[in-house]
């Protein structure tokens, strides 16, 4: 074993101790050595050290670790995992999801939790459920903080189900009772803001104040009380304490300042959460809307139908800037751009995401679909993609910057800017990207209850044949398009 193996070794169980009780910034001067310049480990030791870096938030460094060239050939599951999990956390749920259902979910629980994860980030809480319940069923199989981990989950995902509400607060309640703030901070606190969440939505108002009382004592014990940030919780329930009570205007005054406060910490999920409980006591359609159009959850629009008096076809996002014209400058993104480049997707991924800056690698998947991540390059094609974008911005004399801020990337407006963002509302067209959908919509206006072959596709969007077929066979298999024969005169017509 070499010298720097063996120090590895030594400080893995270190720092994975200071990540359990919260002290991010002790964890990451520990790592620090071992992942700023290239280190020859084994590969089990790699894997442990890119959890640690997952852990602390360090995802591209955790990624380089992990040197994914060889990973969905030979390495071994541990190390896919771990690449998994550190894709979830950045945002990239379809590649993940891809290296997951490859393995052995029985024989590897630990990937059955993280396709559990992945799920449960994307609000998909119906198919969360059934994974953490035969997850559980298998305990011996698991260390007792995935035990926690499964369980705090699977409570969450039952709050959004008046049937399973109760079920799903008690799991939490448990889950306080067995933790501890000095030993599992960021989980005992994590139990405790989502029982706050479910007594809410279960109308014990009470209740709510009790644990608000019980988080803000735990607050001040926690060694590292900025990674946590909770004392935003207590203030996000004050404010939604109002909302119930029905106090419309201050809620709206503190929610509004509540998600500043969030998203100003990075604490996305959160902020979407409190617009969402918001929306749900106050029943405001502008606040449904936001969530609907920029959440990016197609889970989260099922729970947020039912309270609209209509679906949106077309969603109006005003960016204020800093200019305070009067004059406001309004973007079709789905008339007045082209379609099917590239700088195209990238600016309907950014206009879209209202919550949160995108990664990296979410604007990889949003531009080239069902590519995979590679660390080594893709990160140079995305930004090649911003800077066209950047270019067809200024060519174009359109008020709005690219922001990249912590490796996260904004659209900001220089001055006032109305966005009119096409929003995908047909169940039929949700198998479809962005690029397709948009192509569909101009077949509809184009074409309305006529037949059409592929040659007519071809020359309405002025691209090959080949290329059209695609479009169109993409757009059958989901069921937007049927066809009506087969051959050289095959035609086709809107489902």
């Amino acid at each position: 074993m070499s010298s720097i193996e063996e120090k590895l070794t030594e400080a893995i169980p270190r720092i994975t101790a200071a990540i359990d009780q919260g002290q991010r910034r002790y964890a990451i001067s520990e790592l620090r050595p071992f992942f700023k310049k290239r280190i020859r480990v084994s590969a089990p030791l790699r894997s442990e050290l890119a959890n640690c870096l997952r852990r602390v938030e360090l995802f591209y460094p955790a990624l380089k670790v992990l040197r994914p060239a060889g990973l969905l050939t030979q390495d071994e599951a541990r190390t896919k995992i771990i690449y998994a999990l550190t894709l979830i956390s950045i945002g990239s749920n379809r590649e993940a999801m891809k290296i997951l259902h490859a393995l052995d979910l029985d024989s590897h629980p630990e990937a059955r939790l993280a396709l559990a994860l992945c799920y449960f980030r994307r609000w998909d809480y119906e198919n969360a459920i059934p994974q953490l319940e035969q997850l559980l069923l298998r305990p011996e199989l698991l260390t007792a903080d995935n035990i926690l981990a499964a369980h705090t989950y699977q409570g969450v995902a039952l709050l959004f189900d008046k049937s399973t509400l109760k079920r799903g607060l008690k799991i939490l309640k448990q889950n306080v009772d067995q933790t501890s703030v000095t030993e599992s901070p960021v989980r005992h606190l994590n139990c405790l803001f989502f029982s706050c969440i479910g007594l809410l939505l279960d109308g014990q108002l009470k209740q709510v104040e009790h644990y608000l009382l019980k988080l803000a004592r735990s607050n001040s014990s926690v060694p590292d009380a900025a990674a946590v940030n909770e004392q935003h919780i207590v203030e996000s329930f004050l404010a939604l304490l109002r909302a119930s009570l029905s106090e419309r205007a201050a809620a709206r005054r503190a929610i509004q300042k509540l998600r500043n406060n969030l998203l100003g910490q990075e604490l996305h999920y959160r902020a979407i959460l409190v617009d969402y409980l918001l929306g749900f006591f106050t029943t405001d359609t502008q606040i449904l809307e936001r969530l609907y159009v920029g959440s990016g959850f197609p889970k989260l629009r099922e729970l947020i139908t039912p309270q609209l008096p209509k679906e949106p076809q077309t969603y109006r996002h005003k960016l204020i800037g800093d200019d305070t014209s009067k004059t406001v400058f309004v973007l079709d993104l789905g008339e007045n751009t082209i379609v099917g480049r590239s700088p195209h997707r990238a600016l309907l991924a950014l206009a879209s995401s209202f919550y949160r800056g995108l990664s990296l690698l979410e604007l990889h998947e949003a531009i080239f679909e069902t590519k995979d991540f590679q660390v080594s390059s893709s990160p140079a094609k995305v930004k090649q993609t911003l800077s066209r974008l950047r270019h067809w911005l200024a060519q174009k004399r359109i008020p709005l910057e690219i922001v990249a801020q912590k490796g996260l990337y904004t659209l900001q407006a220089k001055r006032p800017v109305e966005l009119l963002i096409p929003v995908q509302t047909n169940p039929q067209k949700s198998a479809l990207s962005m690029r397709h959908l948009l192509l569909l919509r101009k077949i509809e206006k184009s074409f309305g209850t006529k037949t059409f072959d592929t040659h007519a596709v071809a020359k309405l969007f002025s691209i090959s044949p080949s290329t059209a077929q695609r479009t169109i066979l993409a757009c059958v298999k989901s069921g937007a398009l049927k066809k009506l024969s087969d051959g050289p005169q095959t035609a086709y017509h809107l489902a």
